[in-house]
């Protein structure tokens, strides 16, 4: 009996943590997408030539020049390439 009993709570303890898991993959995914979404939206803004403003630490706006440009493209098709599968 206290073998069934030990079974039993030994089955009962990985059904939680497989669910548990399962969650847990599926924020990861949820979070994933998002990061992704977002990685493409910045990306395509970026590419299209349009002046783009940013905010400095101190809250003050500026306009990325070519050189920040190239560096924001390239660190955003990283993110795509790591986020979007």
């Amino acid at each position: 009996l206290a073998d069934r009993e030990m079974a039993f709570r030994k089955r009962q303890k990985e059904s939680q943590e497989g669910a548990e898991q399962a969650d847990k993959d599926q924020r990861l995914a949820a979070l994933k997408k998002e990061n992704c979404e977002n990685a493409r939206r910045s990306l395509q803004l970026l590419e299209s030539g349009e002046r783009v403003a940013m905010r400095d630490s101190k809250g003050e706006r500026y306009y990325l020049d070519e050189a920040q440009r190239t560096h924001e493209i390239a660190k955003l098709r990283q993110d795509v390439q790591a986020n979007c599968h």
